[in-house]
C-alpha cells in the first residue's frame, strides 16, 4: 500500500470516528503494517484467536483499534463483523475498527467493488440503521430551530448535542396538548423534562403540575387516589369524600411518573379518561370532566411490555403521540462538569463556588451508572464529609470508597496502572513463548527429516503462520516488560525469517544456519521469557 493511500484512509478514519456511529473496515493483513505507523491514531491488538470474537478484541478502546485476522471465509468473517457493529451500537462505541485478512480472503471482498479499494468497508446496512437511530446531531440538523428560552437552559443542563436536542423536543411538547411519553434510564432527568414542558406553556404554568408514581401507591388505592371517591364509597373513605388527583391538577398537567409499574386493570381506565376527557369517582355516577395535560415516564422498556402481554398496546400507542429520550451521562459526558458545577453551587447554596479542575477531571471520567442523581449523592456527600474548600482528589477518593467505588486519587490510580501493565506483560510474554515453542516444535521436526532437499507444505505454512504471530508480538515491545526480552525475542525474529529463507535449497545451508545460528538464539529467547514472567509474578504476589 503506497503512503499516499495510507494518508487518504487515515483521514477517513478520522472523518468515521467522528460519526454518530461505529464503522468497519477489512485491510489485508500485509497492509496493516503500514497502518500501524500512524502513532497515536491506532492500537495493536495482535494476532486473532479462532476462539475469541471481534467485541472482546476490538471494543472499548480510545484509538482505532486494529487487528491480524485469521479468518478462512467470507461469510465467517462479515457474520463476524456484523456481531461487532450490533455490540458497538448497543454499547454506544462510536470507534473505526481495522480488521485484517488474508490476501484471497481480501481479493474476495474487492470482487463486491468496481476497483480495488485500499480497505473494504462493511456493515454497511448496520451503519445506516445506527445513522438513522442514533445520530442526535441528524434529528436535530432536520428540525427547524426554536428560541429556547434562558429558563430551560437553567432546568435541563447541558452544551453537548443530546442535551440541545432533548431542550428542542421540550419546546415542540409544550405547544402540544396530546400526551408526551418520556423514557431514559434512572437518574437522567425525566421529572426535569416533564416540569420544562409544563412551565414553557404560558397558560400551564399558571396551573398546577402534580406528579403521580405509579409504583408507589398501593393497588387497592390507586383508582381513589387518581380518580377520587364519593363519601362512603369504601370503608375507611373520608365522610366528605376526596377529590382524584386528575381532578385536582385542573388545567395543569399531571405526571404520570413510573408508568410501567401501573397496575393492568387501571390501564384501562387510564387509557378511558385519556380518550374522553372525563373521570368517575370511586363510589360515584357522574362523570367529571377533566382538562389537564398528561405527561409519563418511565425507565422501563415499554414495548417489551406490550410484546409480553404486561402492557396493554392501545395505551402505551396513546402516551407516546409525541416522545422524549432523557440520555444517560455516558451519552454526552462532556456535561458531566457543567452539571457537577450546577449542582456543587446548589449543594453548598454559594453561586460563586467552583469544584477543583482536578476533581472535576476525575468525575467526567467516572462512568455514573446511576446518572445525574448518582453525581448529585456524590456531591452531597462531598460536601458533608469534607465542606466546600480545599478539597483534593484525595477526598473525592474517600467518598468513593466509602460509596462502594474503585479509589480515584492520583497514587492509587497510577498503582492501579502498573499492575495492569504488568498483568497484560504476563499475558503477552506467556503468548510470545507459546508462539517461540512452536517454532522450535515446527524447525525440530523439519530437521528430523532424512530428505532434506523436500519443503513440506504443512510445515512451511505452519513455520510462515507461527513467524507473523511473532512480528504481530513485537509490534508492541512495552509489554515484553524490559528492553532485554524484548530485544531477544526480536533477535529471534530476525533469525527465523533468515532460516525460512534458507528452507527449500539443499537443506545443508539451512542446517548450518539451524545449528550456529537459529537453536541457541531459540534456547536464549525461552529463556529469558521464563525469567521475566518470574520477574512478574513476584511482584504482583
Amino acid at each position: 500500500m503506497s503512503r499516499e493511500l495510507v494518508t487518504i484512509d487515515a483521514e477517513r478514519l478520522q472523518v468515521d470516528r467522528g460519526a454518530a456511529a461505529p464503522a468497519a473496515y477489512v485491510v489485508r493483513n500485509a497492509d496493516l503494517e503500514s497502518f500501524r505507523d500512524l502513532k497515536g491514531l491506532v492500537i495493536d491488538r495482535g494476532l486473532k484467536h479462532e476462539k475469541k470474537g471481534l467485541s472482546g478484541l476490538l471494543l472499548g478502546h480510545q484509538a482505532i483499534p486494529l487487528l491480524t485476522g485469521s479468518f478462512r471465509a467470507r461469510g465467517q468473517l462479515t457474520r463476524a463483523v456484523r456481531t461487532l457493529l450490533g455490540n458497538a451500537i448497543r454499547r454506544a462505541d462510536r470507534n473505526v475498527y481495522l480488521i485484517g485478512a488474508p490476501d484471497d480472503l481480501f481479493e474476495s471482498l474487492c470482487a463486491l467493488e468496481d476497483k480495488e479499494p485500499p480497505v473494504v468497508p462493511l456493515g454497511r446496512e448496520i451503519r445506516t440503521l445506527a445513522d438513522e437511530q442514533f445520530s442526535a446531531e441528524r434529528i436535530l440538523n432536520l428540525l427547524s430551530p426554536y428560541t429556547v428560552p434562558p429558563a430551560l437552559e437553567r432546568q435541563f443542563i447541558g452544551k453537548s448535542i443530546e442535551a440541545q436536542l432533548v431542550r428542542q423536543l421540550i419546546v415542540r411538547a409544550a405547544h402540544h396538548h396530546d400526551p408526551t411519553l418520556i423514557v431514559g434510564d434512572t437518574g437522567t432527568g425525566k421529572e426535569v423534562v416533564a416540569r420544562a414542558i409544563h412551565t414553557c406553556n404560558d397558560h400551564r404554568r399558571r396551573e398546577h403540575f402534580l406528579p403521580v408514581n405509579c409504583g408507589a401507591i398501593p393497588h387497592d388505592l390507586f383508582e381513589a387516589e387518581l380518580f377520587g371517591y364519593v363519601p362512603g364509597a369504601f370503608t375507611g373513605a373520608l365522610r366528605v369524600g376526596k377529590k382524584g388527583l386528575w381532578v385536582a391538577a385542573g388545567g395543569g398537567t399531571l405526571f404520570l411518573d413510573e408508568i410501567g409499574d401501573m397496575p393492568l386493570d387501571m390501564q384501562v381506565k387510564v387509557l378511558r379518561a385519556i380518550d374522553t376527557g372525563r373521570v368517575r369517582a370511586v363510589g360515584g355516577e357522574q362523570e367529571v370532566k377533566v382538562e389537564a395535560r398528561i405527561l409519563a415516564a418511565t425507565n422501563r422498556d415499554v414495548f417489551a411490555m406490550v410484546q409480553a402481554g404486561h402492557f396493554r398496546e392501545d395505551l402505551y400507542y396513546r402516551l407516546r403521540p409525541f416522545m422524549i429520550r432523557t440520555p444517560a451521562l455516558r451519552d454526552h459526558p462532556e456535561d458531566i462538569p457543567l452539571l457537577a458545577q450546577v449542582f456543587w453551587r446548589e449543594i453548598v447554596r454559594d453561586p460563586d463556588a467552583c469544584l477543583p479542575a482536578q476533581v472535576l477531571g476525575a468525575l467526567g471520567r467516572h462512568r455514573w451508572p446511576g446518572n445525574a442523581r448518582e453525581l448529585r449523592a456524590v456531591l452531597v456527600s462531598l460536601h458533608g464529609l469534607f465542606g466546600k474548600t480545599d478539597l483534593t482528589l484525595a477526598h473525592l477518593s474517600a467518598v468513593f470508597q466509602l460509596q462502594g467505588y474503585p479509589a480515584t486519587d492520583d497514587v492509587t490510580r497510577e498503582l492501579d496502572e502498573v499492575r495492569r501493565h504488568r498483568v497484560d506483560c504476563l499475558r503477552h510474554l506467556r503468548r510470545a513463548d507459546e508462539v517461540v515453542r512452536a517454532c522450535k516444535v515446527v524447525i525440530e521436526a523439519r530437521m528430523r527429516r532424512r530428505v532434506r532437499d523436500a519443503r513440506p507444505p504443512s510445515i512451511e505454512a505452519s513455520l510462515a503462520q507461527r513467524i507473523t504471530e511473532l512480528d504481530v508480538l513485537c509490534q508492541q515491545p512495552l509489554l515484553f516488560h524490559t528492553t532485554s526480552a524484548f530485544s531477544d525475542v526480536h533477535r529471534l525474529q530476525g533469525d527465523l525469517r533468515g532460516f525460512y529463507a534458507r528452507l527449500g535449497g539443499d537443506g545443508k545451508e539451512a542446517t548450518s544456519y539451524w545449528i550456529k545460528t537459529l537453536s541457541p538464539q531459540l534456547r536464549c529467547a525461552l529463556g529469558t521469557i521464563m525469567r521475566e514472567v518470574e520477574r512478574i509474578l513476584r511482584k504482583i504476589q
